[in-house]
């Protein structure tokens, strides 16, 4: 199943990974690729010792983006209502301004 990945414990070998990319352990992630496009997975992994992996299904991964990213669109919806110069736009146009915005963090001294 399309599902994401993450070692708790244990070890895994990667069937066909370039040299030194052989080998993942505790923290490792594997099947995030699959859950962004829907692909073949690229390589064959084994576990080689005892292991503990926490598993996320794609849709269940796919719903918590969308709700994460409703949130932000809600609160961004509000930031532009109070914005001057958004305040001509009709309320779709404000909706849709809400849902292409990205959100930026920086840091001090970083340039914009």
């Amino acid at each position: 199943p399309v599902a994401l990945y993450i070692v708790h414990w244990g070890e895994f070998e990667v069937e066909g990974a370039a040299p030194g990319e052989t080998q993942l352990a505790r923290g490792a992630v594997l099947g995030h690729e699959c859950l962004l496009r829907p692909m073949n997975r690229p390589h064959t992994i084994r576990a080689t010792t005892e292991t503990v992996v926490y598993c996320l299904d794609g849709v269940t991964y796919r719903d918590a983006v969308r709700d994460v990213m409703m949130d932000q669109v809600a609160e961004t919806r509000k930031y532009v209502e109070n914005v001057p110069c958004f305040s001509k736009l009709t309320g779709q146009q404000k909706d849709m301004l809400a849902q292409a915005a990205v959100y930026v963090e920086f840091e001090d001294g970083d340039v914009v």
